[in-house]
């Protein structure tokens, strides 16, 4: 717990107090330093891995409980208007800045799951679910321990600039703040600065601090539902309302940027099933619950 208050506070003090290109030109360095330590956690781990447990130890059974923890780590949507930002509104690479950003992290969670459960030491079935691979490896002298330290450091850094990122950017929104200035960040007073930094860091900082399990549910259920509100449900309605507006205004030529059809009712469709999922296996365990 100590080590999330001072690791949240630093990285606070950088974000809000720094300015935006040392911002950016840090979290890039951390980016290059994860990349790295990635590709020596797979070179090192991938030989001493017993590939045999990945039969032995997976189910498909589990699948919908991993879901809503496996969207949330993927999703990084909150932090579009700082990357369209950074890219200066150019649609060419911000898509490619998205494409990128999103299968990388896909192959890595993917990876990192198989990867894990071969490196773990003998363990039972039913106890597996219950296993933080982070933990038990970090606790074994071998080679993946020092790589793997290292890629969860630069992972947590990066994940909680550009979560501070993401938040900044909506306060100030919210706040209206001033445009950007010359260095590429807001003009904020200390005083403002301040107040959101301290609505930004504190809520989450006192749940992690106070109870981390209840911070991990936090996440599961961000990933049940507003994950897939937000970004699953909302952006399909918002086009379809956006094509029915051009067609009415008699507008021939759609914006390029537009989505086709099938593939605006694809995630949508994907996103009803999950949500559905979700909520039917939540208000069965609240109806168990009531009734005991």
């Amino acid at each position: 717990r100590i080590g999330c208050v001072v690791s949240a506070l630093s990285i606070a003090g950088l974000v809000f107090a720094a300015p935006s290109k040392v911002v950016t030109e840090t979290n890039s360095v951390l980016t290059l330093l994860f990349c790295i330590m990635a590709v020596s956690l797979f070179g090192t781990g991938t030989a001493a891995a017993d590939w045999s447990k990945l039969e032995k130890f997976s189910s498909w059974k589990n699948i919908p409980r991993a879901i809503p923890t496996f969207l949330q780590l993927l999703v990084f949507s909150e932090i579009l208007p700082a990357v369209c930002q950074l890219l200066n509104y150019r649609i060419g690479p911000i898509r490619w800045a998205i494409v990128i950003g999103s299968i990388l992290p896909l192959i890595l969670e993917v990876g990192w799951t198989a990867l894990g459960i071969g490196l773990l030491p003998v363990m039972t079935s039913s106890g597996i679910g219950r296993l933080d691979p982070v933990k038990i490896l970090l606790g074994i002298d071998g080679p993946v321990r020092f790589p793997l330290l290292a890629l969860s450091v630069t992972a947590i850094a990066t994940t909680i600039i550009g979560s501070y990122l993401a938040l900044q950017s909506a306060a100030d929104d919210v706040l209206a703040t001033p445009p950007l200035d010359s260095s590429g960040g807001r003009r904020r007073g200390r005083r403002t600065m301040l107040l959101s930094a301290a609505g930004i860091v504190l809520p989450a900082l006192g749940i992690a601090s106070i109870s981390p399990d209840l911070f991990l549910k936090a996440i599961d259920f961000a990933g049940s539902y507003p994950v897939l509100l937000l970004w699953g449900l909302a952006p399909p309605a918002i086009s379809f309302r956006l094509r029915q507006k051009l067609t009415t205004t008699k507008i021939k030529d759609h914006p390029k940027w537009l989505l086709p059809r099938w593939w605006l009712l694809f995630i949508g469709g994907v996103s009803s099933f999950l949500f559905g999922m979700s909520a039917i296996s939540d208000l069965m365990f609240l109806v168990k619950k009531v009734i005991i």
